[in-house]
């Protein structure tokens, strides 16, 4: 759901960041058209703004969206997952602490074969080629933080 990964930022022109910027405040616009409560993140980060309240001040309101944009171009978009009834699978590829190549790709491919796959949904690219699935569970429903299976967060 990212426009593209903000890694990317360090090597380009004034102008591609620009559109990038835009890119984001445009997908914040649509996130808030669409009712879903959004809150920003210090740009390449999933860490809220200093001086916010994070997933608390998640807001559909289009001005206030609007608003943080224009004062922090740039921003990561956060979703408030359980304000919008939704969870998220995070999966990614990664060196544990151990030194092992942990691959969430091949864990899921596996739990899929077996299981049989995830039904169709959002999905966006996170920082490092990662992916985080965005699913539909109701409002109101709490899940615990870390439900999935060892190898997929």
């Amino acid at each position: 759901m990212t426009p593209s990964s903000p890694r990317r930022l360090a090597t380009t022109t004034t102008d591609e960041q620009a559109q990038y910027h835009a890119r984001l405040a445009g997908a914040a616009e649509l996130y808030a058209e669409s009712s879903w409560k959004i809150f920003p993140l210090v740009r390449g980060t999933k860490i809220p703004l200093k001086g916010s309240h994070g997933h608390l001040d998640a807001t559909d309101n289009l001005e206030q969206i609007k608003k943080w944009w224009r004062d922090n171009p740039g921003a990561n978009i956060g979703l408030a997952l359980e304000a919008n009834g939704l969870a998220a699978l995070d999966i990614d590829r990664h060196v544990d602490q151990s030194g092992q190549v942990r691959d969430e790709f091949e864990v899921l491919a596996r739990l899929e074969a077996e299981l049989g796959p995830l039904p169709p949904c959002p999905t966006q690219t996170s920082g490092g080629d990662g992916q985080h699935r965005v699913f539909t569970v109701g409002r109101g429903l709490a899940l615990k933080r870390h439900m999935a299976p060892d190898g997929v967060e």
